[in-house]
Protein backbone atom coordinates (compact mmCIF):
# COMPACT_ATOMS: atom_id res chain seq x y z
CA UNK A 1 0.00 0.00 0.00
CA UNK A 2 1.18 3.44 -0.34
CA UNK A 3 3.29 4.58 2.57
CA UNK A 4 1.61 8.10 1.80
CA UNK A 5 -1.83 6.12 3.39
CA UNK A 6 -0.01 3.83 5.54
CA UNK A 7 1.83 6.19 7.81
CA UNK A 8 1.85 4.00 10.62
CA UNK A 9 3.87 1.36 8.89
CA UNK A 10 7.10 1.16 7.39
CA UNK A 11 8.11 2.05 3.85
CA UNK A 12 9.89 0.25 1.63
CA UNK A 13 12.59 1.18 -1.19
CA UNK A 14 9.56 1.39 -3.60
CA UNK A 15 7.34 3.47 -1.16
CA UNK A 16 4.69 1.00 -0.28
CA UNK A 17 4.15 -0.29 3.07
CA UNK A 18 2.81 -4.00 4.31
CA UNK A 19 0.00 -3.34 5.90
CA UNK A 20 -1.68 -6.61 7.69
CA UNK A 21 -5.14 -7.71 6.44
CA UNK A 22 -7.54 -8.64 9.36
CA UNK A 23 -8.64 -11.98 9.14
CA UNK A 24 -12.53 -10.74 9.65
CA UNK A 25 -12.16 -8.21 6.77
CA UNK A 26 -10.34 -10.39 4.22
CA UNK A 27 -13.97 -11.97 3.13
CA UNK A 28 -15.37 -8.44 3.09
CA UNK A 29 -12.38 -7.53 0.23
CA UNK A 30 -13.66 -10.20 -1.93
CA UNK A 31 -16.75 -9.11 -2.11
CA UNK A 32 -15.40 -6.04 -4.36
CA UNK A 33 -15.08 -6.30 -7.69
CA UNK A 34 -11.56 -5.94 -9.32
CA UNK A 35 -10.18 -2.47 -9.87
CA UNK A 36 -10.36 -1.56 -13.87
CA UNK A 37 -9.46 2.09 -13.78
CA UNK A 38 -6.92 2.86 -10.78
CA UNK A 39 -6.67 6.17 -8.98
CA UNK A 40 -4.21 6.18 -6.64
CA UNK A 41 -3.55 5.22 -3.00
CA UNK A 42 -4.31 1.69 -3.60
CA UNK A 43 -7.74 2.63 -4.60
CA UNK A 44 -9.72 2.36 -8.30
CA UNK A 45 -13.03 2.23 -9.97
CA UNK A 46 -14.86 0.00 -11.74
CA UNK A 47 -18.39 -0.20 -13.58
CA UNK A 48 -21.21 -2.55 -12.67
CA UNK A 49 -23.73 -3.26 -13.99
CA UNK A 50 -27.46 -4.73 -13.11
CA UNK A 51 -31.18 -4.24 -13.72
CA UNK A 52 -33.56 -1.81 -12.66
CA UNK A 53 -36.78 -3.44 -13.18
CA UNK A 54 -39.77 -1.59 -12.30
CA UNK A 55 -43.84 -2.62 -12.63
CA UNK A 56 -46.43 -0.62 -12.51
CA UNK A 57 -50.18 -1.13 -12.45
CA UNK A 58 -52.30 1.61 -12.88
CA UNK A 59 -56.76 1.18 -12.39
CA UNK A 60 -59.27 3.95 -12.39
CA UNK A 61 -62.81 3.21 -12.26
CA UNK A 62 -65.79 5.48 -11.64
CA UNK A 63 -69.98 5.10 -11.92
CA UNK A 64 -71.67 8.25 -12.65
CA UNK A 65 -75.96 7.88 -11.86
CA UNK A 66 -78.98 10.03 -11.84
CA UNK A 67 -81.37 8.84 -9.59
CA UNK A 68 -83.20 11.75 -10.35
CA UNK A 69 -83.58 15.30 -11.21
CA UNK A 70 -82.53 16.47 -8.11
CA UNK A 71 -80.38 13.64 -7.04
CA UNK A 72 -77.15 12.12 -8.55
CA UNK A 73 -74.37 10.04 -7.77
CA UNK A 74 -70.66 9.04 -8.36
CA UNK A 75 -68.20 6.52 -7.58
CA UNK A 76 -64.59 6.42 -7.86
CA UNK A 77 -61.99 4.50 -7.21
CA UNK A 78 -57.96 4.33 -8.09
CA UNK A 79 -55.15 2.02 -7.26
CA UNK A 80 -51.92 2.15 -8.27
CA UNK A 81 -49.76 -0.68 -7.70
CA UNK A 82 -45.78 -0.54 -8.10
CA UNK A 83 -42.57 -2.69 -7.51
CA UNK A 84 -38.90 -2.05 -8.27
CA UNK A 85 -36.00 -3.34 -7.62
CA UNK A 86 -33.19 -1.27 -7.11
CA UNK A 87 -29.62 -2.37 -7.63
CA UNK A 88 -26.84 -0.81 -5.62
CA UNK A 89 -23.16 0.06 -6.71
CA UNK A 90 -22.20 -3.20 -5.77
CA UNK A 91 -25.14 -5.13 -6.88
CA UNK A 92 -25.65 -8.00 -3.91
CA UNK A 93 -28.25 -5.64 -1.89
CA UNK A 94 -30.72 -4.70 -4.36
CA UNK A 95 -33.61 -2.59 -2.65
CA UNK A 96 -36.56 -3.99 -2.94
CA UNK A 97 -39.52 -0.74 -2.85
CA UNK A 98 -43.31 -1.52 -2.88
CA UNK A 99 -46.22 1.18 -2.91
CA UNK A 100 -49.91 0.47 -3.05
CA UNK A 101 -51.79 3.77 -3.21
CA UNK A 102 -55.90 3.19 -3.00
CA UNK A 103 -58.35 6.37 -3.34
CA UNK A 104 -61.73 6.14 -3.13
CA UNK A 105 -64.78 8.54 -3.32
CA UNK A 106 -68.20 8.41 -2.60
CA UNK A 107 -70.02 11.91 -3.49
CA UNK A 108 -74.10 12.98 -3.37
CA UNK A 109 -75.48 15.65 -4.76
CA UNK A 110 -78.68 17.09 -4.03
CA UNK A 111 -80.96 20.09 -5.58
CA UNK A 112 -83.20 21.60 -2.97
CA UNK A 113 -84.59 24.46 -4.70
CA UNK A 114 -83.03 26.18 -7.51
CA UNK A 115 -81.50 28.37 -5.08
CA UNK A 116 -80.35 25.67 -2.53
CA UNK A 117 -77.49 22.98 -3.66
CA UNK A 118 -75.40 20.34 -1.50
CA UNK A 119 -73.04 18.18 -2.39
CA UNK A 120 -71.69 15.38 0.01
CA UNK A 121 -68.72 13.18 -0.29
CA UNK A 122 -66.99 10.30 1.91
CA UNK A 123 -63.79 9.10 1.04
CA UNK A 124 -61.00 6.96 1.99
CA UNK A 125 -56.86 7.01 1.07
CA UNK A 126 -54.42 4.63 1.80
CA UNK A 127 -51.12 5.36 0.48
CA UNK A 128 -48.32 2.49 1.49
CA UNK A 129 -44.60 2.25 0.64
CA UNK A 130 -42.78 -0.37 1.87
CA UNK A 131 -38.96 -0.86 1.65
CA UNK A 132 -36.20 -3.72 2.49
CA UNK A 133 -33.00 -5.24 1.67
CA UNK A 134 -31.89 -9.25 1.66
CA UNK A 135 -29.34 -10.35 3.46
CA UNK A 136 -27.37 -12.17 0.45
CA UNK A 137 -23.63 -11.60 0.78
CA UNK A 138 -22.04 -14.89 0.06
CA UNK A 139 -22.23 -17.12 3.20
CA UNK A 140 -24.09 -14.23 5.31
CA UNK A 141 -21.10 -13.30 6.61
CA UNK A 142 -22.72 -9.85 6.59
CA UNK A 143 -25.57 -10.45 8.79
CA UNK A 144 -25.32 -9.26 12.48
CA UNK A 145 -28.54 -11.27 13.37
CA UNK A 146 -30.82 -14.35 12.10
CA UNK A 147 -33.23 -12.21 11.20
CA UNK A 148 -31.57 -8.82 10.63
CA UNK A 149 -30.55 -7.62 6.89
CA UNK A 150 -26.72 -7.30 6.52
CA UNK A 151 -24.77 -5.09 8.41
CA UNK A 152 -23.68 -1.77 7.05
CA UNK A 153 -20.15 -1.32 6.10
CA UNK A 154 -18.98 2.19 5.58
CA UNK A 155 -15.53 3.42 4.50
CA UNK A 156 -14.07 7.02 3.80
CA UNK A 157 -12.97 7.06 0.32
CA UNK A 158 -14.25 3.61 -0.57
CA UNK A 159 -18.27 2.28 -1.82
CA UNK A 160 -19.83 0.84 1.06
CA UNK A 161 -20.71 -2.56 1.68
CA UNK A 162 -24.06 -4.00 2.84
CA UNK A 163 -27.48 -2.90 3.30
CA UNK A 164 -29.19 0.64 4.04
CA UNK A 165 -29.34 1.35 7.64
CA UNK A 166 -33.12 2.68 7.42
CA UNK A 167 -34.19 -0.47 6.24
CA UNK A 168 -37.16 -2.08 6.54
CA UNK A 169 -39.52 1.00 6.68
CA UNK A 170 -43.19 1.68 5.96
CA UNK A 171 -45.15 4.50 5.52
CA UNK A 172 -48.86 3.77 5.68
CA UNK A 173 -51.48 6.42 5.84
CA UNK A 174 -55.43 5.43 6.12
CA UNK A 175 -57.32 8.95 5.84
CA UNK A 176 -60.96 9.48 6.10
CA UNK A 177 -62.63 12.46 4.48
CA UNK A 178 -66.12 13.75 4.67
CA UNK A 179 -67.07 17.19 3.29
CA UNK A 180 -70.22 18.80 2.93
CA UNK A 181 -70.33 21.77 1.08
CA UNK A 182 -73.62 24.08 0.34
CA UNK A 183 -74.08 26.81 -1.89
CA UNK A 184 -77.32 29.12 -1.51
CA UNK A 185 -78.32 31.60 -3.95
CA UNK A 186 -79.57 35.15 -2.17
CA UNK A 187 -80.39 37.95 -4.64
CA UNK A 188 -76.85 38.99 -5.43
CA UNK A 189 -75.25 36.85 -3.10
CA UNK A 190 -73.88 33.56 -3.48
CA UNK A 191 -73.12 31.75 -0.28
CA UNK A 192 -70.82 28.88 0.07
CA UNK A 193 -70.82 26.94 3.26
CA UNK A 194 -69.09 23.90 4.09
CA UNK A 195 -67.23 21.19 6.42
CA UNK A 196 -64.28 19.05 6.26
CA UNK A 197 -63.72 16.24 8.81
CA UNK A 198 -60.79 13.79 8.36
CA UNK A 199 -59.59 10.95 10.42
CA UNK A 200 -55.98 10.29 10.08
CA UNK A 201 -53.72 7.08 10.88
CA UNK A 202 -50.48 6.34 10.73
CA UNK A 203 -48.79 2.80 10.82
CA UNK A 204 -45.55 2.96 10.47
CA UNK A 205 -42.27 1.81 11.17
CA UNK A 206 -38.58 2.39 10.59
CA UNK A 207 -35.64 0.51 12.30
CA UNK A 208 -32.90 2.90 12.05
CA UNK A 209 -29.32 1.27 12.55
CA UNK A 210 -31.01 -2.35 12.89
CA UNK A 211 -28.73 -3.74 11.30
CA UNK A 212 -25.68 -2.02 12.39
CA UNK A 213 -22.77 0.11 11.26
CA UNK A 214 -19.68 -0.07 11.02
CA UNK A 215 -17.70 3.39 10.19
CA UNK A 216 -13.94 2.77 9.16
CA UNK A 217 -12.49 6.07 8.92
CA UNK A 218 -9.96 5.22 5.70
CA UNK A 219 -8.46 2.15 3.93
CA UNK A 220 -5.72 1.23 6.35
CA UNK A 221 -8.49 1.34 9.63
CA UNK A 222 -10.73 -1.05 7.13
CA UNK A 223 -7.74 -3.41 6.35
CA UNK A 224 -6.77 -3.68 9.83
CA UNK A 225 -10.27 -3.69 11.33
CA UNK A 226 -10.38 -1.02 13.40
CA UNK A 227 -13.61 0.47 12.98
CA UNK A 228 -14.02 4.04 14.72
CA UNK A 229 -17.69 3.87 15.13
CA UNK A 230 -20.15 1.00 15.36
CA UNK A 231 -23.69 1.99 15.82
CA UNK A 232 -26.49 -1.03 16.15
CA UNK A 233 -29.93 -1.96 17.73
CA UNK A 234 -29.52 -4.48 20.35
CA UNK A 235 -31.38 -7.56 20.72
CA UNK A 236 -34.80 -6.68 22.68
CA UNK A 237 -34.77 -3.26 22.17
CA UNK A 238 -35.98 -2.56 18.54
CA UNK A 239 -39.06 -1.10 18.22
CA UNK A 240 -39.54 1.07 15.90
CA UNK A 241 -43.50 0.73 15.17
CA UNK A 242 -44.89 4.63 15.59
CA UNK A 243 -49.04 4.23 14.64
CA UNK A 244 -50.47 8.34 14.79
CA UNK A 245 -53.78 9.26 14.77
CA UNK A 246 -55.33 12.77 15.01
CA UNK A 247 -58.61 14.85 14.04
CA UNK A 248 -59.04 17.68 11.69
CA UNK A 249 -61.67 19.87 11.28
CA UNK A 250 -61.92 23.08 8.73
CA UNK A 251 -65.23 24.49 8.43
CA UNK A 252 -65.66 27.90 5.82
CA UNK A 253 -68.16 30.56 4.77
CA UNK A 254 -67.45 32.27 1.42
CA UNK A 255 -70.18 35.52 -0.18
CA UNK A 256 -69.79 36.27 -3.78
CA UNK A 257 -71.33 39.29 -3.56
CA UNK A 258 -72.43 40.87 -7.08
CA UNK A 259 -72.10 44.57 -5.40
CA UNK A 260 -72.81 46.13 -8.99
CA UNK A 261 -72.96 45.38 -12.91
CA UNK A 262 -69.48 45.91 -12.81
CA UNK A 263 -67.96 44.93 -9.46
CA UNK A 264 -68.13 41.40 -7.81
CA UNK A 265 -66.32 41.10 -4.14
CA UNK A 266 -65.62 37.81 -2.94
CA UNK A 267 -65.16 37.40 1.13
CA UNK A 268 -64.82 34.41 3.09
CA UNK A 269 -63.00 32.74 5.97
CA UNK A 270 -61.75 29.08 6.62
CA UNK A 271 -60.59 27.80 10.09
CA UNK A 272 -57.51 24.72 9.97
CA UNK A 273 -57.85 22.63 13.23
CA UNK A 274 -56.02 19.69 13.49
CA UNK A 275 -55.78 18.06 17.12
CA UNK A 276 -52.39 17.35 18.71
CA UNK A 277 -51.38 14.35 17.28
CA UNK A 278 -50.95 11.21 19.41
CA UNK A 279 -49.22 7.37 19.39
CA UNK A 280 -51.66 4.52 19.48
CA UNK A 281 -49.17 2.62 21.79
CA UNK A 282 -47.73 5.66 23.80
CA UNK A 283 -44.49 5.22 22.74
CA UNK A 284 -42.97 8.92 21.67
CA UNK A 285 -40.36 10.13 24.33
CA UNK A 286 -38.43 13.43 24.36
CA UNK A 287 -35.04 14.01 25.79
CA UNK A 288 -34.84 15.49 29.54
CA UNK A 289 -32.69 18.82 29.73
CA UNK A 290 -31.57 19.01 26.05
CA UNK A 291 -29.13 20.38 24.63
CA UNK A 292 -27.04 17.95 27.29
CA UNK A 293 -29.80 15.67 27.68
CA UNK A 294 -29.73 13.65 31.04
CA UNK A 295 -32.25 10.67 29.93
CA UNK A 296 -35.93 10.30 28.16
CA UNK A 297 -39.46 10.72 29.50
CA UNK A 298 -42.91 9.95 27.66
CA UNK A 299 -44.49 12.16 26.03
CA UNK A 300 -48.21 11.92 25.50
CA UNK A 301 -48.75 14.36 22.15
CA UNK A 302 -46.32 14.87 19.03
CA UNK A 303 -45.97 18.55 19.96
CA UNK A 304 -45.79 19.95 23.68
CA UNK A 305 -48.54 22.70 22.40
CA UNK A 306 -50.90 22.19 19.33
CA UNK A 307 -49.59 24.60 16.76
CA UNK A 308 -53.17 23.94 14.86
CA UNK A 309 -55.52 25.45 17.23
CA UNK A 310 -55.61 29.55 16.04
CA UNK A 311 -55.23 28.49 11.95
CA UNK A 312 -57.41 31.41 11.15
CA UNK A 313 -57.44 32.32 7.19
CA UNK A 314 -59.31 35.57 5.84
CA UNK A 315 -59.86 35.36 2.30
CA UNK A 316 -60.83 38.99 -0.19
CA UNK A 317 -61.35 39.56 -3.53
CA UNK A 318 -62.51 41.54 -6.35
CA UNK A 319 -63.36 41.96 -10.05
CA UNK A 320 -64.14 45.38 -11.13
CA UNK A 321 -65.51 45.77 -14.87
CA UNK A 322 -63.64 48.86 -16.18
CA UNK A 323 -65.85 50.08 -19.07
CA UNK A 324 -69.01 47.36 -18.28
CA UNK A 325 -68.12 45.76 -21.75
CA UNK A 326 -66.30 42.58 -20.60
CA UNK A 327 -63.59 43.45 -22.04
CA UNK A 328 -60.85 45.35 -19.36
CA UNK A 329 -61.39 44.07 -16.16
CA UNK A 330 -59.31 45.02 -12.71
CA UNK A 331 -58.80 41.99 -10.26
CA UNK A 332 -57.40 41.87 -6.68
CA UNK A 333 -57.22 39.03 -3.78
CA UNK A 334 -55.68 38.84 -0.63
CA UNK A 335 -55.69 35.50 1.34
CA UNK A 336 -54.06 33.61 4.64
CA UNK A 337 -53.21 30.66 4.32
CA UNK A 338 -52.43 27.92 7.21
CA UNK A 339 -50.86 24.55 6.62
CA UNK A 340 -51.22 22.54 8.98
CA UNK A 341 -47.82 20.47 10.59
CA UNK A 342 -48.77 16.36 9.24
CA UNK A 343 -47.09 13.60 10.05
CA UNK A 344 -44.11 13.98 7.74
CA UNK A 345 -42.75 16.73 10.14
CA UNK A 346 -42.50 14.53 13.20
CA UNK A 347 -42.50 11.11 12.27
CA UNK A 348 -39.14 10.93 11.91
CA UNK A 349 -37.63 12.64 15.40
CA UNK A 350 -39.50 9.70 17.21
CA UNK A 351 -38.60 6.84 15.57
CA UNK A 352 -35.42 6.05 17.40
CA UNK A 353 -36.62 7.45 20.62
CA UNK A 354 -37.27 4.67 23.32
CA UNK A 355 -38.80 1.97 23.35
CA UNK A 356 -36.61 2.32 20.31
CA UNK A 357 -33.02 2.66 21.18
CA UNK A 358 -29.74 2.30 19.06
CA UNK A 359 -26.20 2.14 20.73
CA UNK A 360 -23.36 4.34 19.55
CA UNK A 361 -19.71 2.98 20.39
CA UNK A 362 -16.91 4.76 19.54
CA UNK A 363 -13.23 3.15 18.34
CA UNK A 364 -14.78 -0.03 20.04
CA UNK A 365 -11.24 -2.85 19.44
CA UNK A 366 -7.97 -3.24 20.60
CA UNK A 367 -5.66 -0.52 22.03
CA UNK A 368 -9.01 2.64 22.69
CA UNK A 369 -11.67 0.02 24.97
CA UNK A 370 -11.24 -2.35 27.62
CA UNK A 371 -10.43 -5.91 26.97
CA UNK A 372 -14.31 -6.55 26.21
CA UNK A 373 -17.02 -4.11 25.21
CA UNK A 374 -20.64 -5.68 23.90
CA UNK A 375 -19.96 -8.87 25.29
CA UNK A 376 -17.56 -10.33 22.78
CA UNK A 377 -13.63 -10.27 23.24
CA UNK A 378 -12.67 -6.82 21.57
CA UNK A 379 -9.29 -9.03 19.49
CA UNK A 380 -11.91 -10.50 16.98
CA UNK A 381 -13.46 -8.42 14.47
CA UNK A 382 -16.96 -11.12 14.28
CA UNK A 383 -19.41 -8.75 12.41
CA UNK A 384 -22.08 -11.93 12.90
CA UNK A 385 -22.91 -11.83 16.29
CA UNK A 386 -25.56 -15.26 15.68
CA UNK A 387 -27.41 -13.97 18.74
CA UNK A 388 -31.10 -14.52 19.03
CA UNK A 389 -32.98 -11.00 18.66
CA UNK A 390 -36.19 -11.72 20.90
CA UNK A 391 -37.60 -8.45 19.18
CA UNK A 392 -37.44 -9.70 15.63
CA UNK A 393 -39.77 -11.81 17.37
CA UNK A 394 -42.61 -8.66 18.20
CA UNK A 395 -41.65 -6.92 14.66
CA UNK A 396 -42.54 -9.87 12.84
CA UNK A 397 -45.74 -10.22 14.78
CA UNK A 398 -47.37 -6.66 15.55
CA UNK A 399 -47.33 -5.35 11.38
CA UNK A 400 -49.98 -3.16 11.73
CA UNK A 401 -52.77 -2.95 8.36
Amino acid sequence: MPCAIATAYTCNSSGLAQVPVNPAIAPLLALYPAATNPLGNGIGTTTTVANQIIHEDYVIGRVDYSISSKDSVFVRYVSDVANAVFPTPIPLWPVNDHNHNQFATVQERHIFSPTLLNSFSIAFSRPNETESEPFIAPGNILEPFPTRQDVNISVGGLTGLGSNITNPFRFLENKFPIEDDLLWTKGSHNLHFGMDFRRHQINSFNYTYWNGQFTFPSLVAFLTGTPSLVSMAPPGLAYGNRDFRDISLKPYVQDDWKVTRKLTINMGVRYEYQTNPVEKHGNLSNVVNPPQGTGFTKVEHAFKDNPNVRNIDPRFGLAYDVRGDHKTSVRAGFGMFHDPAQTYVFFSGYVGTPPFLSYNQQNPFPGSVPERQCGAPVAQLDLRHRLPDPQDAVYDAVQPQ
